[in-house]
Protein backbone atom coordinates (compact mmCIF):
# COMPACT_ATOMS: atom_id res chain seq x y z
CA UNK A 1 0.00 0.00 0.00
CA UNK A 2 0.95 3.60 -0.42
CA UNK A 3 0.24 6.83 0.36
CA UNK A 4 0.30 10.49 -0.95
CA UNK A 5 2.31 12.93 0.12
CA UNK A 6 1.54 16.60 -0.32
CA UNK A 7 4.31 19.19 -0.45
CA UNK A 8 3.25 22.75 -0.16
CA UNK A 9 4.49 26.17 -0.09
CA UNK A 10 3.23 29.00 2.11
CA UNK A 11 4.31 32.81 2.15
CA UNK A 12 4.37 32.69 5.88
CA UNK A 13 4.33 30.61 8.86
CA UNK A 14 0.70 31.58 9.99
CA UNK A 15 -0.46 30.71 6.42
CA UNK A 16 1.21 27.23 6.77
CA UNK A 17 -0.31 26.59 10.44
CA UNK A 18 -3.60 27.77 9.45
CA UNK A 19 -3.81 25.20 6.81
CA UNK A 20 -1.66 22.84 8.58
CA UNK A 21 -3.91 22.47 11.10
CA UNK A 22 -7.71 22.68 9.08
CA UNK A 23 -6.68 19.78 7.16
CA UNK A 24 -5.87 17.25 9.94
CA UNK A 25 -8.37 18.27 12.14
CA UNK A 26 -11.00 17.83 9.17
CA UNK A 27 -9.18 14.74 8.60
CA UNK A 28 -8.43 15.42 4.93
CA UNK A 29 -4.63 14.54 6.24
CA UNK A 30 -3.70 12.16 9.29
CA UNK A 31 -0.16 14.13 9.90
CA UNK A 32 1.40 17.57 8.88
CA UNK A 33 5.06 18.44 9.30
CA UNK A 34 5.51 22.62 9.20
CA UNK A 35 8.96 24.14 8.62
CA UNK A 36 10.68 26.93 7.25
CA UNK A 37 12.75 27.49 4.22
CA UNK A 38 14.63 30.01 1.84
CA UNK A 39 13.28 29.86 -1.75
CA UNK A 40 14.36 31.05 -5.57
CA UNK A 41 11.55 31.07 -8.03
CA UNK A 42 10.47 32.88 -11.56
CA UNK A 43 7.65 34.89 -11.01
CA UNK A 44 6.39 36.88 -13.70
CA UNK A 45 9.64 37.15 -15.66
CA UNK A 46 11.19 38.18 -12.06
CA UNK A 47 13.89 36.73 -9.93
CA UNK A 48 12.59 36.08 -6.34
CA UNK A 49 14.32 35.00 -3.12
CA UNK A 50 12.03 34.26 -0.49
CA UNK A 51 11.78 33.29 3.19
CA UNK A 52 8.66 30.47 3.00
CA UNK A 53 6.79 27.55 5.09
CA UNK A 54 6.57 24.66 3.61
CA UNK A 55 4.20 21.50 4.79
CA UNK A 56 4.36 17.99 4.17
CA UNK A 57 0.42 16.51 4.53
CA UNK A 58 0.50 12.49 4.37
CA UNK A 59 -3.20 11.26 3.49
CA UNK A 60 -4.84 8.54 1.40
CA UNK A 61 -4.66 8.82 -2.79
CA UNK A 62 -9.08 8.99 -2.51
CA UNK A 63 -9.27 11.93 -0.81
CA UNK A 64 -6.52 13.77 -3.65
CA UNK A 65 -9.36 15.78 -4.94
CA UNK A 66 -11.03 16.95 -1.83
CA UNK A 67 -7.82 17.87 0.01
CA UNK A 68 -6.54 19.64 -3.13
CA UNK A 69 -9.67 22.01 -3.38
CA UNK A 70 -9.36 22.50 0.46
CA UNK A 71 -5.37 23.29 -0.24
CA UNK A 72 -6.11 25.87 -3.09
CA UNK A 73 -9.12 27.93 -1.20
CA UNK A 74 -7.21 28.55 1.88
CA UNK A 75 -4.14 29.91 -0.23
CA UNK A 76 -3.71 33.53 -0.90
CA UNK A 77 -1.37 33.03 -3.68
CA UNK A 78 -2.40 32.87 -6.77
CA UNK A 79 -0.61 29.86 -8.44
CA UNK A 80 -0.20 28.00 -4.88
CA UNK A 81 2.38 25.45 -5.22
CA UNK A 82 0.92 21.79 -4.15
CA UNK A 83 2.90 18.99 -5.38
CA UNK A 84 2.20 15.00 -5.00
CA UNK A 85 4.34 13.15 -3.64
CA UNK A 86 3.29 8.57 -3.73
CA UNK A 87 5.27 7.59 -0.67
CA UNK A 88 5.11 4.49 1.37
CA UNK A 89 5.95 4.06 4.99
CA UNK A 90 6.01 0.75 7.78
CA UNK A 91 2.79 -1.25 6.93
CA UNK A 92 1.86 0.15 10.70
CA UNK A 93 2.48 3.65 9.52
CA UNK A 94 0.48 3.05 6.68
CA UNK A 95 -2.55 1.68 8.49
CA UNK A 96 -2.30 4.35 11.25
CA UNK A 97 -2.84 6.65 8.25
CA UNK A 98 -5.46 5.42 6.57
CA UNK A 99 -7.31 4.71 9.75
CA UNK A 100 -6.87 8.38 10.67
CA UNK A 101 -8.58 9.71 6.89
CA UNK A 102 -10.93 6.91 7.23
CA UNK A 103 -13.95 9.30 8.31
CA UNK A 104 -13.70 11.23 5.49
CA UNK A 105 -15.77 10.06 2.08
Amino acid sequence: MSFLLLYITCPDESTAFTISQKMVSSRLSACANVFPAESIYWWKDVLNKEDEWIIMLKTSFRLESVIEKAIIELHPAEVPCVTRFESSASVTYEKWLEESTSMVK
